[in-house]
């Protein structure tokens, strides 16, 4: 019950001063519109340079170290890719050319000749 109250009273608080920085005039402006004109010199824009160049670095180094190294997946090109699965396909066929059986089948082992020509077929083409 304390800490329910103790939260209302704190919400109260933060309301109240939100409701003070753009209603209460201090001057000729507010106070959101003191800040707003504060943030806009040149000394502001550049401490938060500074602070973005200091910082930046720090908020990296933590990326990395939580997620991991990203390391993005190579790209092939489609006649390198269908020369390497040739060669394993052929590959294939020349272990399983002497095998009585072929695995995960029931019947005997059938093997095929590698197309003739540069490019490998692919299979029902």
């Amino acid at each position: 019950m304390l800490g329910a109250i103790r939260n209302l009273i704190l919400l109260v608080l933060v309301l109240g001063f939100v409701w003070f920085a753009f209603s209460v005039p201090l001057g000729n402006k507010t106070l959101a519109q003191h800040v707003d004109q504060i943030s806009e010199t040149r000394e502001a824009k550049a401490l938060v340079d500074g602070t973005r160049a200091k910082v930046n670095p720090v908020l990296e180094d933590l990326e990395s170290r939580i997620l991991g190294e990203h390391i993005e997946a190579p790209t092939v090109d489609a006649a390198g890719l269908a020369g390497e699965l040739g060669e394993a396909l052929a590959e294939d066929r020349l272990m399983s050319a002497g095998a009585e059986q072929a695995p995960g089948f029931g019947g005997p082992a059938k093997t095929r000749e590698a197309p003739e020509g540069d490019e490998p077929r692919l299979p029902g083409h």
